[in-house]
């Protein structure tokens, strides 16, 4: 199915090709060609599902609608979102306040649909699904000029260290989301550009900083190795065979990378040539955020002390090793990582 989905990337379901292979990949048997020409793949025994044919006439149809159980067995109803979660809060919370009128309970599913970027204080993101509804059901039934140049405005700052430059690009990333809905603001092919613009220089300022932040630690923890001052002097080193080195290990790499979501800890590991990510998640039920922010700087402590960096964001692990790393210094990094994630997960 993967190779399946990289040969439909490629445009091979419109024009003829070869079958290649890369890295280290085994070459392709005669029956994976087969399968793949005649798109023939395992079937999908399960399809997770929700009801989308909802019930406006009023609350309690609406939420009966969302509760609905599919009639297929092959379908799987999906647990209970976070659009889910706002909208019974705001009909439990706010139950005399709402009309039960179906315009009304229309545009207050669409804003409780609006995504949780900031993913910190869930306060929050209530207050924003709240001011967005009252403006759409206000007077004006949009949100106005001022109110979306007071938000950015708050946003548009440079400084602060890379939580709160993430925490602002995620805030953007929310109002670029209500900006693009159609007939929500004031002024929208503006706004949308405005969002946009913004979140590209927040963007930029975050990648620099980062950038800065590794180094700084590399240089910290080199110097703490060698127990005296260092002068560290950087330069461009044009190596021939780099590109070709990172060829042959990016594939011995990403499959390493994998085989780290086996512990308990991890809820998801992603990665891209010689970048990896490390998403964590709590061992037990009934965790707050809190807790969860607290994953990718424990994982980063753990390495540290292993002797090996990697850069903490919220509940995830990032690391990118130097384009010039071989087959047993993988090894010795993906081995660390695994003892880390060990020893955190009580194993």
């Amino acid at each position: 199915s993967e190779i399946g989905q990289i040969s439909g990337r490629a445009g091979r379901y419109l024009n003829d090709g070869s079958f290649g292979i890369t890295g280290d990949c085994d070459e392709i048997n005669p029956d994976e060609i087969e399968f793949l020409e005649n798109h023939n793949f395992p079937e999908i025994q399960n399809v997770f599902w929700r009801n989308s044919n909802l019930d406006f006439k009023n609350k309690e149809t609406l939420l009966k609608s969302l509760d609905e159980k599919p009639n297929k067995d092959w379908l799987r109803r999906v647990g209970e979102c976070e659009d889910e979660k706002v909208l019974k809060y705001f009909l439990k919370e706010n139950n005399n306040i709402i009309e039960n009128n179906s315009n009304i309970l229309k545009i207050l599913w669409e804003c409780c649909q609006i995504p949780d970027f900031v993913k910190k204080t869930y306060g929050h993101h209530l207050e924003v699904v709240d001011k967005v509804f009252n403006f759409l059901t206000g007077e004006e039934n949009k949100i106005p000029n001022y109110y979306m140049k007071k938000q950015l405005s708050m946003l548009d700052k440079l400084d602060g260290n890379v939580d709160s430059i993430s925490n602002r690009i995620s805030n953007v990333r929310t109002w670029s989301y209500v900006a693009n809905k159609s007939n929500w603001v004031e002024n929208q092919d503006y706004w949308v550009e405005r969002t946009k613009i913004l979140e590209d220089k927040l963007s930029d300022r975050l990648h620099d900083e980062l950038t800065k932040t590794f180094i700084d630690k590399r240089a910290s923890v080199l110097a703490k190795g060698l127990k005296q001052d260092i002068e560290l002097k950087t330069e461009i080193v044009e190596e021939e065979n780099m590109l070709g080195n990172v060829q042959k290990v990016m594939p011995y790499f990403q499959e390493r990378l994998k085989q780290l979501s086996k512990y308990p800890i991890v809820g998801d590991v992603r990665g891209m040539g010689l970048l990896g990510c490390i998403e964590g998640k709590p061992a037990q039920e009934g965790f707050t955020l809190a807790e969860e922010r607290k994953l990718g700087a424990l994982l980063d402590e753990t390495c540290e002390e292993m002797g090996l960096l990697v850069r903490p964001l919220i509940n995830m692990a990032v690391f990118s090793p130097p384009l010039i790393i071989n087959h047993s210094q993988v090894d010795e990094m993906f081995d660390i990582l695994e003892k880390a994630l060990k020893k955190i997960s009580g194993i």
